[in-house]
């Protein structure tokens, strides 16, 4: 039995931990789960990623339970050699306004390589919350980079959910991949297009009136990029409904090479700042490069990113592959100004 350290980490070392264990058929015990975080042990978004695990493949959980600091995982060891021929579907709901984009990046690879036809995913939660990529990021810049790995996935419906409240869901169609192929993201080219989507959750609050002024403020953030100038841009504006009031906009600029990265500000406790500024001297941007780790480490063959400095996600992403499953990983100074390439040494996972 894997037995990891989870005061390491927060919920994404439960997330991928319990991924890597379904997967595999390895049994797990997490222990000291966010041991380093107040409050400590299981929250509700944590359990809905956890449970997702064994609905999925079958076996035992126990101990995951709101507030609990340990638990263990025995799946079915037998689930990804011998699945029948038939459709999934999955609810994954994070009850309270817990990220959808953070459920959804574990999530995904255990039903690609689930059973043959398709699988229906719903993640219900928060689509657009503080601390994790927003649905416009998961939509334009994290899946179009699974798909380059050879997931097959398709959006399907959506209703935001935004803090306090979430109440939000998200519709996938997923189609078994047999493997993933090795990704290279290596050479960021040049910023060529802009796509932007600016959204309001009125509840009684001034939909077009905020719209506008949000889109403003990030056609005013574009112009201060001297690099974005000559990009050609499109700008959307929604007014989705939700169970609170808020809004956002998520900023994705697209190279002459296809490499993706974004920026994203929230409008839900009274401020509207971007959370990043734009770094073109890299291929995959500080949000994208923990995400990468997954789907890299159950690849056949070699990876390789360029990227910013390690962020602890990454360092933890990176440490529980090796870990659960034995991928190997490289990380090599490249340039003057901190970036690196990371490569990894995929594991070659395969169904059946």
């Amino acid at each position: 039995m894997q037995i990891i350290d989870g005061s390491k980490g927060g919920g994404q070392i439960l997330r991928n931990g319990f991924a890597y264990a379904a997967l595999t058929g390895r049994p797990i015990r997490m222990e000291n789960i966010r041991g380093s975080r107040k409050p400590a042990g299981f929250r509700s978004q944590h359990l809905a990623g956890v449970k997702v695990c064994r609905e999925i493949v079958g076996g035992t959980l126990e101990g995951a339970v709101i507030g609990s600091q340990e638990a263990t995982f025995v799946p079915n060891p037998n689930f990804y050699k011998e699945t029948p021929s038939e459709d999934t579907t999955i609810t994954v709901d994070a009850i309270t306004a817990g990220s959808t984009s953070l459920l959804v990046q574990s999530t995904l690879p255990l039903l690609a390589f689930g059973k043959p036809g398709n699988s229906f995913l719903t993640v219900k939660g928060g689509t657009d919350v503080a601390f994790s990529p927003p649905l416009d990021y998961l939509l334009r810049v994290f899946l179009p980079t699974a798909r380059r790995f050879g997931i097959d996935v398709s959006l399907g419906n959506y209703r935001r959910g935004v803090y306090p409240k979430g109440g939000g869901f998200v519709d996938f169609k997923i189609a078994r991949s047999m493997s993933l192929d090795p990704v290279e993201m290596i050479d960021p080219g040049v910023p060529s297009k802009i796509w932007a989507r600016v959204f309001v959750t009125p509840k009684g609050g001034r939909s077009d009136a905020d719209c506008s002024a949000m889109k403003r403020l990030v056609m005013k953030r574009i112009s201060e990029v001297e690099e974005l100038k000559n990009c050609e841009v499109n700008i959307e504006m929604e007014v989705s409904d939700a169970n609170n009031q808020g809004g956002g906009a998520v900023v994705v600029v697209e190279s002459t090479t296809g490499c993706r990265q974004g920026c994203s500000a929230l409008k839900e406790r009274g401020g509207f700042e971007f959370n990043t500024s734009f770094n073109f001297n890299v291929a995959v941007d500080e949000y994208l490069q923990d995400q990468v780790i997954v789907l890299a480490a159950l690849a056949t063959g070699r990876s390789r990113f360029l990227t910013p400095p390690l962020t602890d996600h990454t360092k933890c992403a990176i440490k529980v592959a090796e870990d659960m499953l034995g991928a190997k990983f490289d990380i090599e100074p490249h340039g003057d100004c901190g970036n690196l390439i990371i490569s990894c040494e995929g594991i070659g996972f395969r169904c059946c």
